[in-house]
């Protein structure tokens, strides 16, 4: 049996719609992924991330073509002033 993470002595569930032993089949499962699978499902939800927020994108900037949606996706990411000081203001800008 694996016991639910417990933080300063109290066990504490990760979800509260998720019954107790599913929850902790989840746990014993992610214990027993190796690392590399542990970095594939990250990846791939970062993916999917990406993928809904640039869905999002194309039908707020209809017009805007495949460059201009990543840099959209990469100034909600990072910031405009990041973006300012990493391409220039007129990356940020659009121009």
């Amino acid at each position: 049996m694996v016991d639910f993470p417990v933080l300063m002595g109290t066990p504490k569930p990760q979800s509260r719609d998720t019954d107790e032993a599913s929850e902790l089949f989840l746990i014993e499962r992610y214990r027993a992924m190796a690392p590399c699978e542990k970095v594939q499902i990250f990846r791939q939800l970062c993916r999917t991330r990406d993928e809904f927020a640039l869905a999002g994108l194309r039908e707020r900037h209809p017009g805007d073509n495949a460059l201009a949606l990543r840099i959209r996706l990469a100034t909600q990411r990072l910031g405009s002033d990041v973006m300012g000081l990493v391409f220039g203001s007129a990356a940020v800008n659009g121009r």
